[in-house]
């Protein structure tokens, strides 16, 4: 298993530098294309969501999951706002929705967490 320390800085390291770079890369140098595009969203926070739980494990990880959700739709909310080329769509914020329950279960796999039984469960 990937020690937290890694999951912690890999995580840092995508929200300051991989989550402006893409936001602020497609529509402006990369072209926007629908299908592509909600894929972009749906790993993006995938990842994202991996780390977080990965690295703080649940508690702490379930926070910053619930952050990425409130961070993705306010984007897309100052996306009308902001004149940056892209327009708020519903369905890039359901993509950014699955992704992080996608990213949290696949955390959760990782971890063992999602089949274990507790000891009043048996």
């Amino acid at each position: 298993m990937i020690p937290a320390r890694h999951c912690r800085i890999a995580f840092i390291a995508l929200i300051c530098a991989g989550f402006p770079a893409i936001f602020l890369l497609t529509g402006n140098l990369l072209p926007m294309i629908d299908f592509h595009d909600r894929l972009g969203h749906g790993a993006t926070y995938a990842l994202a969501s991996t780390l977080a739980v990965l690295g703080w494990g649940m508690p702490g990880g379930a926070v910053l999951c619930a952050l990425l959700v409130a961070v993705g739709c306010l984007i897309e909310i100052l996306q009308v706002a902001l004149p940056t080329g892209h327009l708020a769509e519903w369905g890039d914020v359901a993509a950014n929705i699955s992704g992080v329950a996608v990213g949290w279960l696949t955390a959760l796999a990782l971890t063992g967490l999602l089949g274990r039984r507790t000891a009043a469960g048996r």
